[in-house]
């Protein structure tokens, strides 16, 4: 009898010799389908959901001085109009999960600094 611990790694891998199937829109890091568009946007259809949260991150610091927290976000978006299909503004818990990587975007857009 054949020890199964006693193959080599990778002994029955074989190479994909076939062609790749379509790429899949995949939820990332946890976001909810609703926040994930299913098709990519069509062209002059505007900006995103996110792209309005980000954009309302910005204005507000330009208005304010500093980074809004996820409540302040959330205030912010309802008092511009920009509101959900339940017709209330994102949660606070909602856009949380996008301030770091709008803090990391605006670090990136800036590009590099001299020394």
């Amino acid at each position: 009898m054949s020890d199964p611990q006693a193959e080599p790694v990778g002994a029955g891998a074989h190479a994909a010799e076939e062609k790749r199937g379509p790429k899949v829109n995949a939820a990332i890091d946890g976001m909810a389908d609703e926040q994930m568009a299913s098709q990519p946007p069509a062209a002059g259809s505007g900006p995103t959901t996110v792209d309005r949260y980000y954009l309302a991150w910005v204005e507000y610091q330009q208005q304010r001085g500093a980074e809004p927290d996820g409540v302040d976000l959330s205030k912010h978006l309802g008092e511009k109009g920009v509101v959900g299909r339940n017709g209330r503004a994102a949660a606070a818990s909602t856009l949380r999960r996008y301030l770091l990587p709008f803090r990391i975007y605006s670090i990136w857009g800036r590009g590099p600094t001299a020394p």
